[in-house]
C-alpha cells in the first residue's frame, strides 16, 4: 500500500485534515447512530461532511449527516470525549481527502491542559483499521502516530516546507507565544528555542472559552428575537461570510449579536494573557492561530500590536502536522 503523511486536528467544531502534498478537508466533529433513510429525492449532493460509516460491528453517520438525520448525535464535549470518537473522526477525516487504503506516518494534537493524555490517544489511533464509508471498504494502518499540543501545529507549518525544515523566521531559536482560539477551547503557548515550556511553569495553559461561545450567543438572540431556528454550523458560516440573514422576507443585521459575545470572548483571553504574560514584550513573536482567529484577532492585536495573525488560521495546525509528519518520514 501506498505510505502517507498527514496530520490531523481533531476538534470540537470540526475535524481538519492534512494529506502533505496532496488535499486537506475540514468534516463536521459530530457522529450518531445510522437510522434506516426511507426516502431520498436524488437532488441532494453529499459532500465531504456526509458519511455512512461502518466499523466496529457499528454504522454510524458522520458529519453533517449526522447533525441533519441520527437522532442521538453527539460531539466531543470537554476532556471526556472519547478516545473513539476520535478514532472514528480521524479515519474519516482521511476518508475525506481521498485515502481509503494506505499506511499512515500521523502526526495529530491535543489542546494544552489536556496533553497528558497523548500516551492514550497514541494507543487508540495506532494499528490496522479496517470500516467502510458510503459503502467503500478502507484498509488504513497507522504505522506511526506522534501527538503535539495543538497550536504548535502552527509553529512547525511556518518551519518545514515540503517535508524540509527551512524555518524562515528563526523560530527555532526565538521565543514564540501562541493564541490558539479553537471552538471549544483557547490555547496559549509558549515555545523556547523550541522547548515547550508546558502547563506547569504557568507560561502555557488552556481555557474553555472559545468561538463556540459567540455561535451559541447569536443562535440564542436569532432563537428569541426572531424565533428563527439555525443549526450551530450555519451561524458558524454566516459569521464568516455575511454581516446579515434574511428572515422571513426581512434582512437581519447580525451586528448587534455578534458585538456582545465577541467582548465576552475577547475579555477572557485577554485576561488570561495579562495575568500570564503581562504586556508580552519579551517575546519575540505573537502568534494568533485557530478558527476564531478571523473574529477575535482584531481584538488582540490592539492590546498587543505586535501580535500576528497566521494564514488560513483554521487549517493551520493540521497542516504543521502534515508538514511534521513528512519531516519525520523524511528523517526515518
Amino acid at each position: 500500500m501506498t505510505t502517507i503523511n498527514a496530520g490531523i486536528d481533531v476538534g470540537y467544531g470540526s475535524t481538519k485534515t492534512v494529506v502533505h502534498n496532496r488535499r486537506r478537508s475540514t468534516t463536521p466533529s459530530i457522529i450518531g447512530p445510522a437510522v434506516r433513510m426511507e426516502y431520498q429525492t436524488g437532488f441532494h449532493n453529499n459532500g465531504a461532511g456526509d458519511m455512512l460509516m461502518e466499523i466496529g460491528g457499528q454504522k454510524l453517520f458522520v458529519g453533517d449527516l449526522a447533525r441533519r438525520q441520527s437522532n442521538a448525535p453527539r460531539s466531543p464535549l470537554g476532556r471526556e470525549r472519547d478516545l473513539e470518537f476520535v478514532k472514528v473522526m480521524a479515519l474519516a477525516g482521511l476518508f475525506s481527502v481521498g485515502i481509503h487504503n494506505a499506511n499512515v506516518n500521523l502526526v495529530t494534537g491535543l489542546p494544552v491542559a489536556w496533553y497528558t493524555d497523548h500516551d492514550a490517544l497514541e494507543d487508540a489511533l495506532a494499528g490496522a483499521h479496517s470500516y467502510a464509508v458510503n459503502g467503500e471498504p478502507c484498509e488504513i494502518d497507522i504505522q506511526s502516530v506522534r501527538t503535539i499540543p495543538q497550536p504548535f501545529g502552527t509553529l512547525y507549518r511556518e518551519m518545514i516546507q515540503d517535508g524540509i525544515a527551512t524555518d524562515p523566521h528563526g523560530y527555532a531559536h526565538a521565543t514564540v507565544a501562541i493564541v490558539d482560539i479553537g471552538d471549544g477551547t483557547t490555547d496559549f503557548v509558549v515555545s523556547k528555542a523550541l522547548e515547550y515550556m508546558q502547563h506547569d511553569s504557568g507560561l502555557s495553559g488552556s481555557i474553555d472559552v472559545a468561538a463556540a461561545e459567540i455561535y451559541r450567543h447569536v443562535q440564542q438572540q436569532l432563537r428569541e428575537h426572531h424565533q428563527a431556528e439555525y443549526a450551530r454550523r450555519e451561524i458558524e458560516a454566516l459569521l464568516h461570510t455575511r454581516s446579515s440573514v434574511r428572515i422571513a422576507g426581512e434582512e437581519v443585521s447580525l451586528t448587534e449579536f455578534v458585538a456582545p459575545a465577541l467582548d465576552f470572548v475577547a475579555h477572557q483571553i485577554l485576561d488570561w494573557m495579562s495575568e500570564h504574560w503581562g504586556n508580552a514584550r519579551q517575546f519575540e513573536y505573537l502568534i494568533i492561530t485557530g478558527g476564531g482567529a478571523n473574529l477575535l484577532a482584531k481584538d488582540i492585536r490592539e492590546a498587543y500590536p505586535f501580535s500576528t495573525r497566521t494564514g488560513s488560521p483554521q487549517i493551520a495546525n493540521a497542516a504543521g502536522m502534515a508538514e511534521l509528519a513528512a519531516l519525520h518520514a523524511r528523517n526515518a
